[in-house]
């Protein structure tokens, strides 16, 4: 596949799949990047103020070394416009909103780790 050279396809997914068994998101971007993000990442990046904090104060999330099953398994997912996902977590949490520039921007690949070729 070729790679495009237009900046706005780094942030577009083609495609998204929540594969539930192996607790993995994984997101084709329009650049022919693949991002490939285990549901327990996705919960401790969580972008809401409940898990992640605001006003200077941490979240919830800070105060927790580990994550119950629960936490973790993903209940539904739907999308938010054109800006990105909401995950329902089985444990009621579902205020966090994944925006795919947050989405991109973590991608755990080797490529896209800090000193990796794609950054």
């Amino acid at each position: 596949m070729a790679l495009s050279a237009d900046p706005a396809d780094r942030e577009r997914p083609l495609d998204i799949l929540a594969d539930r068994a192996r607790r993995l998101l994984t997101i084709q971007w329009a650049d022919g990047h693949q991002s490939a993000y285990d549901f327990e990442l996705l919960r401790w990046r969580c972008p809401c103020a409940e898990c992640a904090g605001e006003g200077g104060l941490p979240g919830r999330l800070a105060s927790t070394s580990q994550l119950t099953d629960d936490q973790v398994e993903l209940a539904q997912m739907e999308p938010v416009g054109l800006f990105g996902i909401r995950p329902y977590w089985k444990d009621g949490h579902d205020t966090g909103i994944y925006g795919l520039n947050l989405l991109r921007a973590i991608c755990p690949c080797e490529e896209c780790a800090p000193g990796g070729a794609g950054r």
